[in-house]
């Protein structure tokens, strides 16, 4: 697998050694965590905006918007800061691990062929794959960041079961409008903690590709 990582024209742009830094700790650990997963398309390509304006998500959101395409943007005034530098290279390697699990399970923007989103489909992969980047990099930014709390993530889990499926606001995955932050990433950690611990052989990688209904089955919450 060839990893093309193309820095996006912008107003602003990285340095050499800044896009040196940011495609060392990429291409480490999508290597990682691509061999693990089985996942070798010819090319996967990244896409990096540098001019992020934004705080939210972190200062740097990223989407895999096809099985071999995963864009990322980076607000580089946090990315140039002492205080948020060393935070923003630990997020690209979570992302690493985090995007490539979803480009495995072909859990993307664009759905390939008649297949379309299902609320409940997607809030199980971002839990998978926020599991498999805390099994395969537990450093102490991940474990800080993939947390949930049961209650609270068993309460909006069957808020979520009888909601449409396939027509649903964006705040169902990112919270707001009354939901917490993150709400469907909380849930979907819960639903995975639950799985593992009534079948402890079992992790995120062995799960990628395994159907969101089984794995609801598994975690005992049809």
């Amino acid at each position: 697998m060839k990893i093309d990582i193309l820095f996006l024209r912008s107003a602003i742009d990285f340095t050499p050694r800044e896009k040196s830094e940011i495609r060392n700790a990429l291409v480490l650990h999508i290597t990682k965590a691509a061999r693990a997963l089985r996942y070798n398309p010819r090319i996967l390509t990244i896409t990096i905006h540098p001019n992020w304006y934004r705080t939210d998500r972190q200062g740097m959101p990223a989407y895999t918007q096809l099985e071999d395409w995963i864009w990322i943007a980076l607000n580089y005034k946090q990315f140039r800061s002492k205080k948020h530098h060393a935070r923003l290279i630990e997020r690209l390697k979570y992302l690493a691990y985090h995007e490539t699990h979803h480009a495995a399970r072909g859990y993307a923007g664009f759905m390939a062929g008649n297949r379309h989103h299902i609320l409940l489909n997607s809030v199980v992969s971002e839990g998978l794959a926020d599991t498999f980047a805390l099994e395969r990099y537990p450093s102490k930014h991940v474990r800080s960041y993939v947390t949930y709390h049961k209650k609270e993530a068993r309460g909006w889990f069957k808020e979520i079961r009888e909601m449409h499926q396939t027509e649903y606001t964006s705040s169902w995955l990112f919270g707001g409008h009354g939901k917490p932050k993150s709400v469907a990433y909380k849930v979907g950690r819960y639903i995975l903690a639950e799985l593992k611990r009534k079948h402890p052989k079992l992790n995120a990688t062995k799960l990628v590709r395994t159907d969101y209904r089984r794995i609801l089955k598994l975690a005992g919450m049809r």
